[in-house]
């Protein structure tokens, strides 16, 4: 359902299926619910199933995601790796994000979440992880020269008062880091304030203004996010996919644009995309969805929301 509603909005991307299993020790011990677990033959099968009903190669496919190294028994975590790599997929897992991860995982099975995989081979251009933000400096030098994806969420980060992934150290280790928003449920699906706080939280953990710049954000979510998914994109080029995003920058609150970089990182916001363009198709303009009832869309989902929070006695 997500990828059909991704398709019909025109977008382009990956959906990762998330892949549980049985609960291990560790999951247990952070809370991981038991209603969410199916056997791991299952998960796989319908993950498969997934990634066969969208196959590489197309506008939008379907990779493999483990949910966490704490939360996954090491071996569905492997047989869900070997799955992407029997269909040529990427796959994706949330590792390092709460401070106690490392220590719940090296308790269980002796060695950190980052050192674990590399010992099993799992890193590489085809792995992909979120948040990466309890790393030490060895699983820093790990994920950079295998050149894994990282998807770094600084708003997410704040919010649950996780804590500041290490981007300047992983950029120049070789990591292929991308910008996340970890979903609407952590503070909202805003991109842009997520390239703007992948500035500003750095600067201020250095306690120096020129730590990141402005085009170094644009690069993580443009160029670099592009890599991270394995997309030919993120650049204006010709063979290049014509995936754009169009922003006016004539408006008072990003007036006067001296550096057109540094106007869209800390001054623009949402309301100033003027379209976005998918393949060359305009999917988005002028503030509203090109292909589907935009209205009707939002209108459903605050019925369906209030219907799911009274279900679980949240009203």
């Amino acid at each position: 359902a997500q990828a059909r509603a991704i398709e019909e909005v025109g977008l382009r991307g990956v959906v990762g299926r998330t892949i549980r299993g049985p609960r291990p020790v560790p999951g247990a011990q952070v809370g991981v619910p038991t209603s969410l677990s199916r056997s791991s033959e299952e998960e796989l099968e319908i993950t498969r199933a997934a990634i066969d009903a969208r196959p590489p190669g197309g506008r939008l496919t379907v990779w493999p995601a483990p949910a966490n190294p704490v939360h996954v028994a090491p071996e569905t975590f492997l047989a869900a790796v070997e799955l992407a790599d029997v269909m040529g997929t990427g796959w994706h897992t949330h590792c390092s994000e709460d401070r106690t991860d490392p220590d719940r995982f090296r308790e269980a099975y002796g060695k950190r979440p980052v050192e674990w995989m590399s010992e099993e081979g799992l890193l590489d251009g085809h792995a992909t992880l979120a948040h990466a933000i309890w790393l030490d400096e060895g699983e820093i030098e790990l994920v950079g020269a295998t050149s894994t994806g990282v998807s770094h969420n600084p708003v997410s980060n704040a919010y649950l008062g996780a804590g500041l992934m290490p981007l300047r150290r992983l950029r120049g280790a070789g990591a292929v880091v991308g910008l996340g928003t970890d979903g609407p449920a952590v503070a909202g699906m805003g991109i842009l304030e997520c390239v703007k706080q992948a500035v500003l939280l750095q600067r201020l953990d250095a306690l120096d203004p020129e730590a990141v710049s402005a085009r170094a954000a644009l690069e993580l979510a443009t160029r670099e996010g592009a890599r991270y998914l394995g997309i030919d994109s993120g650049v204006v080029e010709p063979g290049k996919l014509a995936d754009l995003v169009v922003l006016d920058l004539r408006s008072a609150h990003a007036s006067p644009v001296h550096d057109p970089a540094a106007a869209a990182v800390y001054l623009a916001n949402g309301r100033d995309v003027e379209a976005t363009i998918v393949g060359g198709r305009v999917v988005y303009e002028a503030g509203r969805c090109m292909l589907v009832d935009q209205d009707e869309i939002l209108a459903e989902a605050q019925v369906r929301a209030a219907s799911v929070a009274e279900r679980l006695g949240w009203r």
